[in-house]
């Protein structure tokens, strides 16, 4: 669908009747997504993820997929490896442009995220601003956009943890993805903790 100019009140009504601020994230599906991904992409990449942070945030979190939004869901993603800060950057200037000319905000609150058919480079799916606005993930792992999501609110590698058993499971801030582990689809205890003191400290 094509992107129209937001009017918030007419689309959420009265922020004053939510007693914390939504969180919105804007997730621009890129254009080499076929069919069948954007039938699944909330079930399997984000059903489980907002499960996991209504009630850790304590907010309503809206998400809203877009596509066919030129300058950002044509955006040239992909680079060498070592490339990848380059390319987040020039998609957080996109997404800072777009947010402006359409009265968005880059607020705390707000973030916005390109969805990718592959991964920026041969070996990363994933990049985003820690504690920023922007980042990249691929669906080439239904644990890339919760992760890099993650960090945008603060979440760490070095906190993710591995609950062994028989298979083991690891959680979603995971550095390295074990093939041979099952994704246990929510934040440790620690990460969980910063992301809530993360976001109360810029409320």
């Amino acid at each position: 669908m094509l992107y129209k100019k937001y009017d918030f009140y007419e689309k959420y009504g009265d922020f004053d009747k939510y007693e914390k601020r939504p969180v919105f994230i804007y997730l621009f599906c890129h254009d080499d997504l076929d069919e069948g991904y954007r039938r699944i992409i909330y079930r399997d990449y984000l059903r489980d993820l907002m499960f996991e942070l209504e009630p850790l945030f304590q907010r309503e979190i809206i998400v809203e997929l877009h596509y066919a939004i030129p300058g950002l869901t044509d955006f040239s993603y992909k680079t060498e490896l070592g490339g990848e800060r380059r390319s987040l950057d020039e998609f957080a200037s996109c997404g800072a442009t777009f947010a402006q000319e359409n009265d968005l905000s880059y607020r705390h609150n707000y973030r916005y995220g390109l969805i990718t058919r592959d991964g920026i480079s041969s070996s990363v799916h994933g990049m985003a601003q820690v504690g920023g606005n922007f980042f990249l993930a691929s669906v080439q792992g239904y644990q890339h956009i919760a992760h890099e999501l993650g960090h945008t609110f603060n979440a760490s590698h070095e906190y993710a943890e591995v609950t062994f058993g028989i298979p083991p499971k690891q959680t979603y801030m995971h550095k390295e993805n074990n093939p041979l582990y099952l994704k246990d689809y929510r934040f440790s205890a620690v990460n969980r903790s910063r992301m809530v003191d993360f976001l109360a400290s810029v409320e």
